[in-house]
């Protein structure tokens, strides 16, 4: 009460009156759309005042050169032209190896298995290294079964969770049949190679 009171005052100190109004939706987007416009009209008066003072007009010729009618003047900041240089990472571009690849097949003509090697090596040894490879292929392990176990020593992927709590049971993931049958096949080609089994 005593602010409503000390601004009418002050209202009235100045010469005015002051007159509150409820701001209701309709009244509120009327006055939101009436300043929209407002800018519009602004923004588009000082845009065509400054087309009219950069533009500048061509005479016919000049020193026995024609010029083009149409001449227009880039951004000047620091008496330098401001540009707008493409964003490198937009681009499409992919970034190529600096060693590049090529693909050799060391099976026996029946299985093909497929290995990559530098194309970049001379001749020479390029020969040597595709029979040193497929002398040794029974090395390389091409399905997963083939892959023995890493020792445990070595690595162990843990779940950080409490002893002492009960795990929570989470609510199967519904799938479609489709997916569903290659999810089963995955998961027993897993368990077969032994890379993860039944807790």
């Amino acid at each position: 009460m005593m602010v409503h009171m000390r601004m009418k005052a002050k209202s009235a100190q100045l010469g005015g009156t002051f007159t509150r109004t409820k701001m209701t939706k309709p009244n509120a987007w009327a006055k939101i759309s009436a300043y929209m416009a407002e800018n519009k009209i602004n923004m588009a008066l000082e845009a065509n005042m400054l087309q009219e003072n950069m533009a500048v007009e061509a005479s016919g010729c000049e020193n026995g050169k024609t010029l083009p009618s149409i001449q227009k003047l880039d951004c000047i900041y620091d008496e330098e032209p401001l540009g707008f240089e493409k964003y490198p990472l937009s681009s499409s571009q992919k970034m190529q190896a600096q060693d590049p690849l090529e693909e050799i097949d060391i099976g026996d003509g029946s299985i093909k298995r497929p290995t990559y090697i530098s194309a970049n090596i001379p001749k020479e040894l390029h020969a040597k290294l595709v029979e040193l490879l497929k002398e040794f292929k029974d090395c390389f392990a091409w399905d997963y079964n083939k892959m023995p176990g890493l020792s445990r020593n070595l690595v162990e992927h843990r779940l950080p969770i409490r002893p002492d709590k009960e795990p929570v049971k989470q609510s199967p993931r519904r799938f479609a049949l489709e997916i569903l049958s290659k999810i089963k096949e995955e998961i027993e080609r897993l368990l077969r190679s032994k890379f993860i089994r039944t807790a």
